[in-house]
């Protein structure tokens, strides 16, 4: 004898009736990957004191509005400095 119970296919599979707040609080690697950045640029960062971030049971977040401040401060050319482009070999300045 055959099962002719067939499983819900996704349309019929309804969503709970709850959706999860949004988070003002972003994994710090997650956000670094999002904006092309290594881990090390976001260590170099924290160290300079250019993000605060939290630390929740030894994993590193970051606040949304931490974020906000900090393009804010970028774009404002907190963080520029010259770009020096290095000689080469044999050239004089």
């Amino acid at each position: 004898m055959k099962n002719h119970h067939k499983a819900p296919e996704k349309s019929d599979i309804t969503p709970p009736p709850y959706e999860l707040p949004f988070s003002s609080i972003v994994s710090f690697d997650r956000w670094l990957e999002s904006i092309g950045k290594t881990p090390a640029t976001g260590w170099r960062w924290r160290k300079k004191g250019w993000l605060v971030t939290l630390n929740i049971c030894g994993r590193v977040y970051i606040r949304r509005d931490e974020i906000a401040r900090f393009e804010q401060r970028a774009a404002a050319g907190e963080f520029a400095k010259v770009h020096a482009t290095p000689t080469r070999k044999g050239e004089e300045r």
